[in-house]
């Protein structure tokens, strides 16, 4: 028997998990233009911090950051959810063998386990704003956790609109799997997995800027260990839960580790002396003005 679709199942379509997390991630745009806006002017003391204000660099992430959640929802409204015949013809030997293993999970309490996990982890790394270290400037700190997981935001949600992969889930015939789960736009963005690179965002940036913000600290392996553990457990979790194929996990891994990366690193001081050259960023390009450097 062909499922029916029920009334509020294009309505839950346009309002998933992810709708809302694009949402959120687009109000962390505002807030870091004002956080660019009203950050202090630089100070003799400042000179000192491991980081600073790249003003060109945080205007080019945050303006690319946009252009990718804007061709995402450019995408996104073109997208249709799968009808319930599109559902009845798959199988999971459209699945390549080593995605196919998803296609026999689905678990809410792992899904509630990546949920509650990945919570946590996108707070740890402001705890570095509280820090003795961190404290010194909070407001940068911020700016670019905020332009990490903006940057990894956007071209992980565009992607998902791109791809448009149905995910492992609709292939499992578990009768306790709502069947109008399946005729959502929220089943057909599987890749790449949002909470994972979310999560290696939030592990990669904590590991780096706390061994930037604390050279030789014991405590740096731990924290690198324990926030790539946690985040390899919310993708470990998504699988586990049949919302995502192994390989969505892999992609969100490797592009969260990027942009988790690259934004401290783009902000890191320079430790030569005398002049240095100005750039002004241009979405993932900068143009060489030459002159004194400015630590704004």
């Amino acid at each position: 028997m062909i499922a029916t679709i029920p009334a509020d199942t294009e309505c839950y379509a346009r309002s998933t998990v992810h709708d809302r997390a694009r949402a959120s991630l687009r109000w962390l745009t505002i807030l870091a233009w004002i956080t660019l806006a009203v950050g202090p002017a630089p100070s003799e003391a400042q000179q000192a911090f491991p980081y600073r204000y790249r003003t060109g660099w945080d205007i080019g992430i945050m303006a690319t950051s946009a252009a990718l959640f804007a061709t995402d929802i450019l995408i996104s409204k073109e997208i249709e959810p799968l009808t319930p015949l599109q559902v009845q013809g798959l199988n999971r030997s459209m699945v390549n063998k080593f995605d196919r293993v998803a296609t026999r999970n689905f678990s809410t309490s792992s899904r509630t386990v990546s949920d509650v996990l990945l919570y946590t982890m996108l707070a740890a790394p402001l705890t570095l704003m509280l820090s003795s270290e961190g404290k010194e400037e909070p407001l940068l700190i911020g700016l670019m956790y905020g332009e990490a997981q903006l940057l990894q935001g956007g071209l992980t949600f565009m992607l998902k609109s791109m791809v448009t992969r149905t995910r492992p889930f609709v292939y499992n015939e578990d009768p306790d799997i709502p069947p109008e789960k399946k005729l959502t736009l929220y089943a057909r963005r599987s890749f790449p997995s949002a909470h994972t690179s979310t999560a290696f965002t939030s592990a990669v940036f904590l590991g780096s800027a706390y061994s930037t913000l604390n050279p030789g600290s014991s405590a740096t392996p731990w924290i690198w260990a324990g926030g790539l553990t946690a985040a390899s457990v919310v993708g470990y979790s998504r699988i586990h839960g049949g919302q995502h194929f192994p390989t969505d996990v892999l992609a969100g891994a490797a592009i969260g580790a990027l942009t988790g990366w690259i934004v401290p690193a783009l902000h890191k001081q320079e430790k030569t002396e005398g002049a240095a050259e100005t750039r002004i960023a241009i979405p993932l390009f900068s143009l060489q003005l030459g002159g004194q450097s400015r630590n704004r």
